[in-house]
């Protein structure tokens, strides 16, 4: 990472768009064991992605040689909890393509 910047790489309508043709994958398996161990499923964290705000947004972060990511913090309601419980998540992701594809690279409870 090279540094953190208060402003968005990324236009939120554009990755909700990616989020409801379910246009998502994960950047490894680090990300895919972590949303296993949450007991998500790729509905769990398109819903996430749709629930994300410009209050939500933590910081962007940068890299030589690949697309930066934008880092969001959101409470969101437990998959199948019947509206009971909330997951403090700590979700970040590059926008991929002129088809757009939102790739995570984190997506796990907030340490």
């Amino acid at each position: 990472m090279v540094r953190g910047q208060s402003v968005p790489l990324y236009d939120l309508e554009v990755v909700r768009q990616a989020a409801r043709e379910q246009a998502v994958q994960y950047r490894g398996r680090r990300v895919n064991l972590d949303i296993l161990n949450l007991g998500y499923e790729l509905d769990d964290v398109c819903r996430c992605l749709l629930l994300l705000t410009r209050e939500n947004f933590y910081k962007s972060h940068h890299y030589e040689g690949r697309p930066g990511d934008d880092a969001y913090r959101l409470s969101a309601p437990r998959p199948a909890s019947a509206g009971e419980g909330f997951d403090d998540l700590y979700i970040k992701f590059c926008v991929i393509g002129d088809e757009v594809l939102v790739e995570l690279g984190s997506f796990h409870l907030q340490r």
